[in-house]
C-alpha cells in the first residue's frame, strides 16, 4: 500500500521531478551539488550504495523515505536526491516536496551526480 502511495503521489507530481537540475537552478549544476550547504541522498538500496556512490552522499533507501520525512524537513539547504536513472529519486523528491519538504530536486542518475561533483569548476 505505502509503495503504492508513493507511485500514486510521484505520477502526479511527473513534471516537478522531471525537469533537470539545470532547468531548476539558474546557477551551474556544479555549483549546486559542489556547493556545502547541498544535501547529496542517494535512494538506492544498501547493496546498491555500496557498490559506489557520490563521495559524500547519504544512503536513505527509497523503502524508507515515507518513516524518514522529519529527517529530511531537518536537513538544511539544498537537498539533490539521486539513483540508478532518476526513476526512485524522482518518486522521493515528489513524494517529500507533497510533504511539505522544500528545495529538494531530483539529481537523476547517481553517477551523473558524481561527475558534476568530481568536476567541479
Amino acid at each position: 500500500m505505502l509503495t503504492f502511495l508513493i507511485f500514486y503521489s510521484s505520477f502526479f507530481c511527473i513534471k516537478i521531478v522531471r525537469q533537470t537540475i539545470k532547468e531548476q537552478f539558474k546557477m551551474d549544476i556544479r555549483e549546486v551539488i559542489n556547493n556545502p550547504a547541498t544535501t547529496l541522498v542517494d535512494v538506492r538500496t544498501p547493496s546498491e550504495f555500496m557498490s559506489g556512490n557520490v563521495p559524500g552522499s547519504i544512503n536513505i533507501p527509497l523503502d524508507e523515505v515515507p518513516n524518514r520525512v522529519e529527517e529530511f524537513k531537518a536537513m538544511q539547504g539544498t537537498i539533490i536526491v539521486c539513483c540508478v536513472s532518476g526513476g526512485r529519486s524522482g518518486q522521493a523528491a515528489g513524494f517529500l516536496n507533497m510533504h511539505g519538504v522544500e528545495n529538494i530536486y531530483n539529481g537523476g542518475g547517481w553517477m551523473d551526480v558524481n561527475y558534476y561533483k568530481a568536476n567541479a569548476a
